[in-house]
């Protein structure tokens, strides 16, 4: 059985059910056996997947799908946030959560103004965050100070955003 999908009508995606089946499958089994700095760079790469869609709809004054577009990329910063942990480094997280919020802003924004430069700003510090984490896995991944990025991984709590904290 086929199906289209369309959020107009130059745009219709074709799938078969077992398809999308087998898709929604593989997506479960990479987040499950994902290590948490996994999760974390999936999450990272799922608000930039989002922003860069959104900017697009923004620039093709589709402002419904802009708005969805941007609700779901908030949507994953506002994770981002949630598995901040400040008992591990206060001054760290502090920064992180300043740089995140920053990002969450721009793209309230951006979603009231129709402003993708705004959009922009996010993308830049959600890619340069994606790029530091990269790194630091990559250099205490290959050195005896493993230990302490498998801490942060240990210390990584998906889903845990207050707006008390």
């Amino acid at each position: 059985m086929k199906r289209a999908l369309s959020s107009d009508k130059s745009r219709v995606i074709h799938f078969s059910e077992k398809t999308l089946m087998n898709d929604l499958a593989y997506l479960e089994h990479q987040v499950l056996t994902a290590s948490p700095h996994q999760l974390h760079l999936m999450v990272v790469e799922g608000a930039l997947r989002h922003c860069r869609i959104s900017k697009e709809y923004m620039l093709e004054k589709n402002y419904e799908q802009t708005n969805i577009s941007l609700t779901n990329a908030r949507e994953f910063i506002t994770e981002l946030l949630g598995g901040l942990n400040p008992e591990v480094n206060i001054e760290i997280v502090g920064n992180l959560q300043a740089l995140f919020t920053f990002a969450y802003r721009n793209l309230v924004q951006a979603d009231f103004d129709h402003n993708p430069v705004l959009i922009n700003n996010a993308i830049r510090v959600l890619e340069n965050h994606r790029e530091t984490w990269i790194e630091l896995r990559g250099r205490l991944g290959s050195t005896a100070d493993s230990a302490a990025i498998n801490q942060i991984d240990d210390d990584y709590q998906p889903g845990s955003f207050s707006m008390d904290s």
